[in-house]
């Protein structure tokens, strides 16, 4: 399991699941992009799933949900703010910065 099913309803567990499993593939760019029916349907052709019209519009409501607790909405929606300019040689910045999508490894560079 994904995520807790201590409060979900019983006969919602299959959903909550099948919302993580597609939630593990989401594309995202600047924002978490939202479900679409295409993903949705590959999801149910690769894992021989059945999705009723009412589950499938359950689960884009739960992806609208987590997207909006995640990215909630601001004034200018255009991107990243820039908070603050880092030169090419502030090293520890780009360290710290790089860190935050995945641990930073140094690589030998050979020549």
């Amino acid at each position: 399991m994904h995520r807790s099913l201590e409060r979900v309803p019983p006969g919602g567990a299959y959903l909550w699941e099948t919302f993580w499993e597609i939630e593990e593939t989401r594309q995202s760019a600047w924002v978490l992009l939202p479900f679409t029916y295409r993903e949705i349907d590959a999801y149910c052709r690769l894992m021989d799933a059945v999705l009723r019209p009412w589950e499938v519009r359950i689960i884009l409501a739960m992806d609208r949900a987590r997207r909006g607790v995640l990215t909630p909405p601001s004034e200018d929606d255009d991107g990243p703010k820039i908070t603050r300019r880092v030169s090419m040689g502030d090293y520890d910045a780009i360290d710290r910065m790089l860190g935050t999508f995945a641990e930073v490894v140094d690589v030998e560079v050979e020549g």
